[in-house]
């Protein structure tokens, strides 16, 4: 007969007894076993298992855990199986377990066999005992009571009700041992809960050190601050104390004589103490509940749980343990490595479930008086700075205190922070922070390295300048090499050692030295340096900028303003001094005002830039020159349309002895040909001593002999600066100039020539004044007479009848139009009419077929002069009659008549008259 040791006997009695007695306590135990199984302990045999072994070793417990076959094997160190055990494991709603520092042995949570099993043995070295279904549905077949239950439940019964003593052999290496008979479609799951088993549990049921999976050994290793578990190192802090009666009012009797709370925190850390990343958890009580756990650790606390075992139950007991677990969270994050991934334990907006919202409201609000930021500062004394990198935060240490390390400033801790009341700094806050910040321009540029390119929120960051100011703002500043001190120029340039790149992108200016003197605050420093006292620094500074910009002599004419010292100790403009050995200052008359730049001030090239005069200064019109000698004049004489360009100033100041030099100069520096010079040139006299535009160039066109002299000296430069080449130029340019050479006295003219001048003047359409004196023909020479004792004859037949008028040799055909340019008379003004008798007189058809009008012959003719006095004459005219005598006049009428003038000569070659070749000054050109 098999021992029984643990009384189960009398247990099964009981229990069959109660069944009989009543067969809906069959039904209600059935039912209770099942709920549990299939419920809230489902899932749950190996954690029920290591709980059981945690209460049963109560410290440093040793479980082993192996599947033999079908056989799931649990075996654990410390308390042995009882009596009470049994009487435990056999009950649905009891417990041996009455301490408050134990977690479950023994308890309900047995009942997670009967989801896997239907024969289970907890062997110890005192005895076995054995729960199966099969030995249970023997006993209730023979009550007869429990027939129809049992048929209602498809022959399904209790699994752990009936304990009974069972041969068994003692557990090795343990002091109990469970044996599960796996159910065949169990032993996958089973298996597979042992490859997937949490270590974690071990850090939650103290009494257990060490889990062996059947050759994976999981045991809790101290080391120092931190325990290590399976290749995890684990920060964990721990608390416990006694419980409050009040808060146990509404829980369960048997729960009542709890006298301890107890909570544990577990953070994976790495060897630094950095809190790592660690899957989403669920709340534990002390092992898992179905409640969500947001917080990146592991809770374990002795949370009342719900009659599932699956959840927190809600009350006074579960706030007050949640708020001694938020407490133990704040003390333990200190304990964390300072860096920002404790910022992971503000709870965020949206809580994991009821339990989360619970702790973290609690978390959250200690939190914020705590010292678990950076370098232990709490909420209160913090500041962030929106998107500070480490630079930033080091250049700032000393003037924000309280700042925040770049690491903790970063948008993925934005939220945390702001939960926190930490005070945001935005960039722009910080530009007023650190308006009249004293710093040293080095230390100024750090901060812009650190800096990012946000011109809108930067738009008013302090700047140094070179002159030791602190610029409000970097738009318009100027970033210049240290050339000079720029100060006296009025420039806000920004200090060499605070110069980056970041002020050009937040509205700096990067300038070069010729930017800096196209500053006007420059322009403004050279025309005000006149009046200063000293405008020794002003003068330094922009000396320096023209050396630096290498500029060329006239880009900025407004450089001659400034005022250099000159050879005798006084402050003079540029553009009124000459260099000491300059090629100007050899031509210029020395009454005209100029002064010499003292030897040595600077380099030549550079006092040329400046507008000290080494040849002839430049400007452009559209520049606004000023002083320059007949600019009006001259922009007159050019041709709509015509850009002004350059033109060149001083030379009316050249001495009248030193122009072939001056020529020379001119056309060195690539002057001469410029169009204004050439103008003023041809009008003055440079040229031995005459002008240009008076003098002609040799070989040219043959009316300008005797009017204009020959040009002296090379023909080509004679004829760039304006020397006549053609009569029609001279029309074209200055026709008064041949009018007035017509009446000059002193020039020899020929009678043809003469006739070809007044010719051409006709021709090319002149307006000119009438002049006081002509040139013309009288007594057959060529003279020049006054404008009143001249005529132009527009008959030929009163060519002997001008007396005492002279004759202005003119082609008949140009003769009304000559008379009206000079304003001089015609004959046919001035001669008195003829009236002569017309006895004989024939038609000129019976002398010359096809010619018209009449023809009278005399032996005798003759008619009054102009001045009344008669004269002989070869032929009249009057109305259509032609009064002749001889063939000359005959000839000479006829010539006329037939509109050929020019044949008379061909027509009677071998008749000539006592004119002579008078008449011939009518003739075409």
């Amino acid at each position: 007969m098999i021992a029984d040791p643990y009384g189960t006997a009398a247990l099964r009695e009981a229990v069959l007894a109660s069944w009989q007695a009543s067969p809906s306590r069959f039904r209600e135990d059935a039912n209770a076993e099942d709920d549990l199984a299939r419920g809230g302990y489902r899932d749950r045999l190996l954690v029920e298992l290591a709980q059981n072994a945690s209460d049963a070793a109560g410290s440093d417990g040793r479980l082993v855990l192996r599947l033999d076959g079908q056989v799931l094997l649990a075996g654990n160190s410390g308390t042995p199986l009882t009596a009470e055990g049994v009487r435990a494991l056999a009950s649905l709603r009891a417990s041996a377990k009455r301490s408050g520092r134990t977690v479950g042995r023994f308890g309900v949570g047995f009942a997670a066999v009967a989801a896997v099993a239907d024969e289970v043995v907890v062997a110890s070295h005192a005895g076995a005992v054995r729960f199966s279904r099969a030995d249970t549905l023997i006993a209730v077949r023979a009550l007869p009571q429990l027939a129809a239950e049992v048929a209602a439940r498809d022959l399904h019964v209790p699994l752990l009700r009936l304990p009974s003593p069972v041969e068994a052999a003692p557990p090795v290496g343990a002091d109990t041992e469970v044996r599960v008979v796996l159910r065949p479609d169990a032993v996958a799951a089973v298996r597979a809960s042992l490859e997937a088993f949490d270590p974690t549990l071990l850090l939650v049921l103290p009494g257990l050190v060490s889990v062996d999976l059947a050759g994976r050994l999981l045991e809790v290793v101290p080391d120092g601050d931190d325990t290590l578990l399976d290749g995890v190192r684990w920060r964990i802090a721990r608390d416990e104390g006694d419980l409050d009666p009040v808060l146990l009012a509404d829980r369960p009797v048997e729960e009542r004589a709890q006298s301890r709370w107890s909570v544990t925190w577990a953070v994976p850390v790495d060897a630094d103490g950095i809190p790592q990343a660690l899957p989403a958890q669920s709340v534990r009580a002390p092992t898992p509940t179905d409640d969500p756990l947001s917080f990146p650790a592991l809770l374990a606390a002795s949370l009342p749980l719900g009659p599932d075992r699956r959840r927190v139950a809600p009350g006074p007991l579960r706030d007050a343990v949640l708020g001694s677990a938020a407490r133990l969270l704040v003390e333990l994050l200190p304990r964390l490595a300072d860096d920002p991934y404790r910022l992971s334990f503000v709870p965020g907006p949206l809580a994991a479930g009821e339990v989360d919202a619970a702790l973290g409201s609690t978390v959250l609000k200690l939190l914020r008086e705590a010292p678990v930021l950076a370098g232990g500062r709490r909420a209160a004394d913090a500041v962030v700075l929106d998107g500070a990198g480490a630079d930033l935060v080091d250049a700032l240490t000393d003037v924000l205190p309280g700042l925040l390390p770049a690491d903790w400033s970063t948008d993925r801790w934005a939220a945390p922070l702001r939960a926190l009341g930490v005070r945001p700094l935005s960039l722009a806050e910080l530009t007023e922070i650190l308006q009249g910040l004293d710093r040293p321009p080095a230390w100024w540029r750090a901060l812009y390295a650190a800096l990012p390119p946000d011109r809108d929120a930067l738009g008013a960051l302090p700047v140094p300048l070179a002159d030791g100011r602190l610029a409000p703002g970097p738009t318009g500043l100027l970033l210049a090499d240290a050339i000079v001190d720029l100060t006296p120029l009025g420039l806000r340039v920004v200090h060499p050692d605070a110069a980056h790149p970041l002020l050009l992108r937040l509205g700096a200016v990067e300038a070069d030295p010729r930017s800096l003197l196209e500053d006007p605050r420059v322009r403004a420093a050279v025309e005000a340096a006149v009046d200063e006292e000293d405008p020794g620094p002003i003068v330094e500074a922009v000396v320096a900028l023209v050396g630096a910009a290498d500029l060329r002599a006239d880009e900025l004419p407004w450089l001659a303003a400034l005022v250099l010292p000159d050879d005798v100790g006084e402050w003079r403009p540029a553009g009124e001094l000459l260099l000491p050995v300059g090629p100007l200052a050899r031509v210029v008359d020395s009454q005209a005002g100029f002064g010499v730049v003292r030897a040595g001030f600077a380099h030549d090239d550079v006092l040329g830039a400046l507008g000290v005069l080494r040849g002839f200064s430049t400007g452009r019109v559209e520049d606004g020159v000023e002083d320059i000698d007949g600019l009006d004049d001259w922009l007159a004489s050019l041709p709509p349309g015509e850009e002004p360009g350059v033109v060149v100033r001083d030379l009316d100041l050249v001495r009248d002895d030193a122009w072939p030099e001056a020529l020379d100069i001119l056309e060195q520096f690539g002057l001469l040909a410029l169009p204004y010079v050439r103008w003023w040139l041809a009008g003055a006299p440079v040229l031995d001593g005459r002008r240009p535009r008076s003098l002609r160039l040799p070989g040219t066109d043959p009316l300008l002999e005797g009017l204009y002299d020959e040009a002296p000296g090379d023909p080509v430069r004679a004829r760039l600066l304006g020397a006549r080449t053609s009569l029609a130029e001279v029309l074209l340019d200055e026709p008064e100039d041949v009018l007035e050479r017509l009446a000059d006295a002193g020039r020899s003219i020929g009678r043809g020539q003469l006739r070809a001048v007044h010719s051409a003047l006709v021709a090319g359409d002149v307006d000119v004044d009438p002049p006081s004196f002509v040139r013309a023909v009288l007594d057959g020479a060529v003279q020049v007479v006054p404008a009143g004792d001249a005529v132009v004859v527009d008959r030929p037949d009163l060519l002997a009848r001008v007396t005492p008028y002279a004759v202005v040799p003119v082609p008949l055909a140009f003769s009304q139009v000559l008379a009206d340019v000079l304003d001089l008379a015609l004959a046919s003004e001035v001669v008195p009419a003829a009236v002569l008798p017309e006895d004989g007189c024939v038609p000129w058809g019976q002398v010359w077929p096809g010619a018209t009008g009449w023809l009278c012959r005399h032996e005798v003719l003759a008619a009054d002069d102009a001045g009344g006095n008669p004269v002989d004459v070869d032929w009249v005219r009057i109305g259509d009659v032609d009064h002749v005598r001889g063939l000359e006049g005959t000839a000479r009428a006829l010539a006329w008549r037939l509109g050929a003038w020019e044949r008379r000569h061909e027509l009677f070659a071998s008749l000539r008259g006592d004119l002579g070749d008078t008449d011939g000054d009518l003739d075409p050109v």
